[in-house]
Formats: C-alpha cells, sequence, structure tokens
C-alpha cells in the first residue's frame, strides 16, 4: 500500500504546473512537424520529387515528437524521484 502512495505522490508532482507542460507539448509536436515538413518540403523542391519526401518526413514527424516527449518525461520523473530522496 506504500507503494501506491508513493507512486501517486509522485505522479501528481509531474503534474504540477500543468500549463507550462501542456505549452510544452505543443511546442515540441509543432516544431517536430514545422522542422521535418519545412526540411521534406525542401528536398522535394530540390529533387524535383513533388510531395514525396514532404509526406515522408510529415508522417515521421509524430513518432519523433513522441519519443522526445517520452525522453523529456522520463527524464523529469527519474529527476523528482531523486529529490524525494
Amino acid at each position: 500500500m506504500n507503494i501506491m502512495k508513493e507512486k501517486t505522490i509522485s505522479a501528481e508532482k509531474l503534474l504540477q504546473n500543468k500549463g507550462s507542460r501542456y505549452m510544452e507539448t505543443m511546442m515540441v509536436n509543432i516544431s517536430s512537424i514545422v522542422l521535418l515538413g519545412g526540411t521534406g518540403w525542401l528536398l522535394d523542391k530540390g529533387l524535383g520529387t513533388k510531395p514525396l519526401f514532404f509526406i515522408i518526413f510529415f508522417i515521421l514527424s509524430f513518432p519523433m515528437s513522441i519519443y522526445v516527449l517520452y525522453k523529456k518525461y522520463v527524464k523529469l520523473a527519474a529527476k523528482e524521484s531523486v529529490n524525494k530522496n
């Protein structure tokens, strides 16, 4: 029972300051779409392959943003657990 209480408290700490975390999540998603979509568009423009690279890079931007956010929140959770001790 004590372990569940500790996990609940840790989850509550992660959710503190939700506004900035939501903003960070939005910025990571938007920047990955813009960066990879723009890269795909530039490749298409340079190579003459109209929407091919834009579509590929646009689709790849979603898993990339999920991965970046996962790494950020794992690091944040580890930091919170170290601060707890």
